[in-house]
């Protein structure tokens, strides 16, 4: 069972990878640059060089020119935002095909090395899914609203239903299983089918939900449900905790003009970030 459990989770690990590999390996798109000698440090020997790092340095209000809302280009089929609010943190969206990543933390300006360094927040890696509340976005909007015309139709008056969905890579979930537990102490366990797992409803309502890997006999992780619960039971499973695919987030972003060229791990400068042009009566303020 040990050797199964390896096998699957090097599987799921190789079917992520094939889906970003594109854009880990594709061919760098070459921007060409003009050298604005007001950005550039006046120190010759940090001229003109890509460093492994933007050596962090303490949140200061003069960084806050670089604040706002940006968006990449230069880099094919592939879309992304970031956002560097006024109280040094970040938030990072990156989407290449069905694959959706996002990521929050602290980002600083380095003056003397001209860039800005991003540090992501430490993920709790043991959280293998999460409970969705209907009012987090417009996407939880939607997902709860089809969720409840599902739940009112009559056939399924006895049903209790456990939606999962898989936003980050658009994968099929087949394969993985939810066990519900009652307060007696009682399990099932229902694979997920079409995005939903269905349990017989009982007088009582489940008090603890996980979810459960392919051939993985234990549940990896325990999550108290709410008493009272009256919404549907809906779960996103977080793919990159299981598999520990790290976020493709830049290692730093170098500060050319008025644009940020972002700089990959094992790829160099790729793409640049840019803040659209606003209205002097708007001030962009995240």
């Amino acid at each position: 069972m040990q050797y199964d459990k390896q096998l699957s989770l090097r599987a799921l690990s190789i079917s992520v990878l094939c889906m970003i590999s594109p854009f880990l390996f594709a061919k760098p798109t070459v921007t060409n640059h003009k050298t604005n000698e007001s950005t550039v440090h006046s120190d010759a020997s940090l001229q003109n060089q890509h460093f492994a790092t933007c050596p962090q340095l303490k949140f200061v209000e003069q960084a806050n020119t670089w604040s706002g809302r940006y968006y990449l280009k230069g880099i094919m089929e592939t879309g992304s935002t970031l956002v560097l609010h006024r109280n040094g943190r970040f938030d990072f969206t990156l989407a290449y095909g069905a694959m959706n990543q996002s990521a929050q933390g602290q980002w600083w300006l380095n003056p003397t090395y001209n860039c800005i360094g991003l540090a992501v927040d430490t993920p709790n890696q043991s959280q293998y899914f999460q409970l969705l509340s209907e009012h987090q976005n417009q996407w939880t909007k939607e997902i709860f609203a089809e969720a409840k015309q599902i739940e009112q139709q009559k056939e399924n008056a006895n049903v209790l239903h456990v939606f999962a969905l898989e936003e980050q890579y658009g994968m099929s979930l087949e394969g993985f299983s939810i066990v519900l537990r009652w307060t007696d102490g009682t399990t099932q366990v229902q694979s997920i089918d079409q995005h939903m797992a269905q349990f017989t409803r009982r007088k009582t309502a489940p008090t603890a939900i996980a979810l459960t890997f392919p051939d993985m006999d234990e549940a990896l992780t325990w999550v108290n449900l709410p008493k009272n619960q009256s919404q549907p039971l809906i779960i996103e499973i977080l793919l990159n905790n299981i598999v520990g695919q790290p976020i493709m987030l830049p290692q730093y972003l170098e500060i050319h003009q008025d644009v940020l060229l972002p700089v990959w791990e094992g790829r160099g400068q790729r793409g640049e970030y840019y803040r659209p042009a606003m209205p002097k009566s708007v001030q962009d303020q995240p």
